[in-house]
């Protein structure tokens, strides 16, 4: 029995159902990023994000929160590349509760390493074939994504409240690991 609800993009949908199943899968797997170290999409996604963002000075719950997964299983995360030495965390001057988390020389060194096998085996691909796709159909493919991405989040967020962004960026201290 063919599903009629997902109508003429069927084909799209199914794909895109297909690419979430995948990285799902693979999302937790520890793999060979560079030497020495195995580490899963979602640890290499929290450097990035980390990296992409160091000036922001985010903690640790508004980071989980742009990154799509609960605080306790980012915490989880942080705790285990800080005993890697990936990253680094600093108490704020001012508030010795927020925990702000930074890439460490060695992190960003694996990301590096990373990033370049990621770019050559992936992103690479999919950047040729986009150049086939005018801009215009490219913005609007990315929209599909991102309200995808919000869709599929919404039965869990939905009974999250949202807390303004600070504007403050005290100076940060740094602070002793403790097992979370």
């Amino acid at each position: 029995m063919e599903l009629k609800w997902f109508g003429e993009h069927r084909k799209f949908i199914e794909k895109l159902i297909l690419f979430g199943n995948s990285y799902a899968r693979t999302y937790k797997i520890a793999c060979p990023r560079t030497e020495g170290f195995d580490l899963s999409a979602s640890e290499m996604q929290v450097i990035e994000y980390l990296l992409e963002n160091e000036e922001n000075h985010q903690n640790m719950q508004e980071i989980s929160k742009r990154l799509g997964i609960s605080a306790s299983s980012f915490t989880n995360l942080v705790f285990k590349l800080t005993k890697l030495g990936l990253l680094e965390k600093y108490h704020l001057e001012n508030n010795r509760k927020a925990v702000i988390v930074l890439v460490s020389p060695l992190g960003r060194k694996i990301y590096d390493d990373y990033a370049k096998e990621a770019y050559e085996h992936w992103i690479s691909q999919v950047s040729e074939m986009l150049k086939e796709v005018p801009r215009e159909y490219v913005d609007i493919f990315t929209e599909v994504l991102d309200y995808s991405s919000k869709a599929a989040m919404y039965p869990v967020n939905r009974k999250k409240s949202v807390k303004p962004e600070e504007e403050v960026k005290p100076r940060l201290m740094p602070m002793e690991e403790k097992e979370p």
